[in-house]
């Protein structure tokens, strides 16, 4: 099973890290050949939909840990049912969300936001396409769920990077062409439909006694209902802290203003989801070893895992503090350098939002996910009236401030309410998985604060490369050395695998 988590974490890392590059790629020629307008409404769609997606109830993580469970425990009758169940639920999500984006166009809402004449079109051509699509994509997103349960998430990253890659060379070759954004979004998504259903196929043949039959089965939607209707706080809470924030920007700023922040935003959500990837397999895997009841394992991941991602946690976000100046100078010139500050403040940011991340995992591994829900979702409401404040009074910026704000008020909640429910020693944590995993890294972002000018000055891609390759790895032998017992264990249990 650890041989799976490994191999599994790594797969994430490769198809993370490859998305990141895409994306880093494709932002600039979208601005270079779309405009920021165009851009601005593309960006605006993709904000509107995802946030529409609250709309599946947490099912798909909720999903993904009773197939996960259900399957250490060979219930393959309950498998079978959940999969039939998702593919009418999804339809039906899939097709209230459809409505919702049609109604956009239908009911021409393009003055809700500072769309010029001459890109209404593109506006209601993304808003329409965007329905159709939602409306194949959601059932077939069954597949993805089922992989991941069934802990062959290799399989699934893999299939997930060719259809990815497919279709960003797809949007690059098309912008380079002179085809519009509405092109770009239709080649982008019919390649990660490929991908999907290549997956389905592949679980017709993994699960031999699986048989389509897609029908709403009441007891297994209480079921996943019954763990999932918290997840979806918490999905509804991360939209609230870190999607709506596009949203607010259209509607109180300017579209434009959009593709800015986007640019500014994009090293924070790159290192958000490097960091994030370390523990993005661990829910299934708790969830398998809680249904056997390993107690042992669950603990060890409590203490000492939480400590191994923190001291990671550390290492890329202060890394990113200083080298995220010349990463924006070199990927989009000098036009955004009165905003630089801000990049660094979120990236900064990171290490104390990200602190309690694994541990959540563990939670929803477990199940026990009611309080941290509620405590989420509270903040989360906060952020609307404070961010639409802070972007009236403070611009860009404030909705920075905004977002910060609220989402470290979370993080004492967290610990005083949350970590009883399974009984997380507190001062152990904070201790042991806290405080040592970050120390180490006091000196490492001393040293860097002292070359901070040379940083600075970096002016090539190939510099930038070598630097922090040299650094990161610096960071990396401080991670392995202040979590040895941990790294030798993995290291053998790699040797054997």
């Amino acid at each position: 099973m650890l041989k799976t988590l490994i191999l599994n974490t790594v797969s994430q890392y490769f198809l993370k890290i490859l998305l990141l590059v895409l994306s880093f790629y494709t932002v600039p020629l979208f601005i270079k050949f779309a405009g920021y307008q165009n851009y601005g409404i593309y960006l605006l769609v993709q904000s509107i939909a995802g946030s529409l997606a609250v709309l599946n109830l947490g099912f798909p993580k909720g999903s993904a840990k009773f197939i996960a469970q259900f399957n250490a425990l060979e219930d393959y009758d309950k498998l079978n049912r959940i999969i039939n169940n998702n593919f009418v639920y999804y339809f039906i999500i899939g097709l209230v969300i459809s409505i919702l984006l049609w109604s956009t166009s239908i009911f021409q809402l393009d003055h809700w936001f500072d769309i010029k004449a001459q890109q209404r079109s593109t506006f209601y051509s993304l808003f329409t396409f965007a329905g159709v699509w939602t409306l194949i994509y959601w059932p077939a997103t069954v597949s993805s769920n089922v992989l991941i349960g069934l802990q062959k998430i290799l399989l699934d990253n893999t299939i997930s990077a060719l259809s990815q890659l497919l279709g960003f060379i797809g949007a690059i070759i098309l912008l380079k062409m002179g085809k519009g954004v509405v092109e770009v979004f239709i080649v982008q998504n019919s390649f990660i439909l490929i991908g999907l259903i290549i997956k389905f196929i592949i679980i017709k043949n993994t699960l031999p006694s699986y048989k389509f039959s897609p029908r709403l089965d009441k007891d297994i939607f209480k079921l996943i209902f019954a763990y999932s209707g918290w997840v979806a706080l918490t999905s509804i809470a991360g939209i609230l802290l870190f999607n709506l924030d596009n949203i607010i920007i259209g509607a109180v700023l300017s579209v434009q203003l959009i593709s800015v922040y986007k640019i500014l935003n994009t090293p924070f959500r790159g290192i958000g989801t490097l960091i994030g990837t370390f523990n993005s397999a661990i829910m299934p895997y708790i969830s398998h070893k809680n249904a056997v009841q390993n107690e042992s394992v669950i603990n060890d991941f409590i203490y000492n895992g939480s400590k191994l991602f923190n001291s990671i946690n550390a290492l890329i976000s202060i890394s990113a503090f200083f080298f995220v100046k010349p990463f924006l100078y070199l990927w989009v010139g000098d036009e955004y350098k009165e905003y630089y500050w801000i990049a660094q403040l979120l990236c900064l940011f990171q290490i104390v939002w990200k602190s309690n991340s694994f541990l959540m995992q563990i939670f929803h591994g477990i199940g026990k996910i009611k309080i941290i829900s509620i405590i989420t979702i509270v903040f989360a409401i906060l952020n609307v009236p404070i961010g639409y404040f802070g972007a009236n009074y403070f611009g860009l910026e404030g909705t920075v401030y905004a977002t910060i704000i609220v989402a470290l008020a979370i993080l004492p909640f967290q610990y005083m309410y949350a970590f009883p429910v399974i009984n997380v020693d507190k001062l152990k944590y904070l201790k042991g998985s806290i405080l040592k995993a970050f120390l180490p890294f006091v000196g490492y972002a001393l040293a860097l604060y002292l070359l901070r000018d040379y940083l600075y000055a970096i002016d090539s891609w190939l510099s930038l490369f070598g630097h922090s390759t040299i650094i990161g790895s610096i960071g990396m032998l401080i991670v392995a050395i202040s979590n040895r017992r941990l790294t030798i264990r993995i290291i053998k249990k790699i040797k054997k695998t």
